[in-house]
C-alpha cells in the first residue's frame, strides 16, 4: 500500500489553558479545549474514563446524546483542593454527531467517487480512533469551498475486524481542507448478515479498518486505501 498520508498534513491543535486569578481568594480556574459526550449533567471527556458534572450544560443548549467540541471551565478553591472543583461548559464551538453506516445502491455509489489527499491527526486524539462504539477518521482533502458529502457504508465482519469504505463527493477545486467525521457503528449491525453478526458478538475486542480512495499527487495516480480504524472494548459482545 502506498505511503498514504504524507502528501498533506494540517494539525489541529485543541487549546489547553490556564489561567490563576483571585489570588487574595486563593483559587484558581482551568480551561480546557476538547471532545465531549454528554449525560445528563455530566461531562464524558473523549478517550478518558472519567466524567465531571456540570450544571450549567441544559443552559447552554446540550442534552443527553450530544457529543461536541467544547472549552470546559475548572474552578478550584485551593483550600477546599480539586476535590470541589466545579465544573462548566464555558463554550460550545461544534456539535459533533455521528452519521450512520449505510448501504447505497451501485448506482448511488458510483456518485461518490471522489478521492481524499489523506488524513491527518486531530489534535492529541490521532487521525483514526474508535470511542464508545464511534468511527472517528479526520481527513484531508482539495476542494472548491463547497461542503463535501461523506458517506461511510460497505460493512463487512472478517475475523475479528469490521470491514468499512468511505465514499465522498467532492467538487473539484485546489483548496486544502480537513473535516473531523463521526459514525455511529451500531448502525452497520443491521446491514451484516446473520453470521457475521454472530462472530462480532462473540469477540472481547472490536477492530476497524477503512477504505477509500487517496490521490497520490507525485504520481498523479487514485489508488485504493486501507487504514486500520482503532479499536475498542466490544460493545456488541453478548
Amino acid at each position: 500500500m502506498k505511503k498514504l498520508f504524507n502528501s498533506f498534513s494540517l494539525m489541529l491543535m485543541l487549546l489547553f489553558t490556564v489561567a490563576a486569578c483571585d489570588d487574595a481568594n486563593n483559587t484558581t480556574e482551568y480551561y480546557f479545549d476538547g471532545i465531549y459526550s454528554v449525560r445528563g449533567e455530566m461531562l464524558l471527556p473523549e478517550q478518558e474514563d472519567t466524567f465531571y458534572v456540570a450544571p450549567n450544560i441544559k443552559s447552554m443548549g446540550l442534552s443527553t446524546g450530544d457529543r461536541a467540541l467544547m472549552r470546559v471551565r475548572c474552578f478550584v478553591d485551593n483550600v477546599l483542593g480539586p476535590r470541589a472543583a466545579q465544573w462548566s461548559v464555558d463554550r460550545v464551538y461544534s456539535m459533533l454527531p455521528a452519521a450512520d453506516v449505510e448501504r447505497l445502491s451501485l448506482e448511488d455509489s458510483l456518485q461518490y467517487d471522489s478521492p481524499l489527499a489523506g488524513i491527518t491527526s486531530f489534535a492529541n486524539y490521532g487521525s483514526t480512533w474508535v470511542w464508545n462504539a464511534i468511527q472517528n477518521i479526520c481527513v484531508v482533502y482539495y476542494g472548491n469551498g463547497t461542503e463535501p458529502d461523506f458517506r461511510m457504508t460497505a460493512p463487512a465482519f472478517v475475523n475479528d475486524t469490521l470491514c468499512l469504505t468511505l465514499l465522498a463527493k467532492i467538487e473539484d477545486g485546489e483548496k486544502p481542507a480537513s473535516q473531523l467525521l463521526s459514525f455511529d457503528l451500531a448502525s452497520a449491525l443491521s446491514l451484516m448478515s446473520v453470521s457475521e453478526q454472530g462472530l462480532l458478538a462473540g469477540k472481547d475486542t472490536l477492530r476497524t479498518k477503512v477504505m477509500m480512495r487517496y490521490y497520490d499527487a507525485p504520481a498523479d495516480t487514485v489508488y485504493t486505501a486501507e487504514i486500520f480504524g482503532g479499536k475498542c472494548v466490544n460493545p456488541f459482545r453478548k
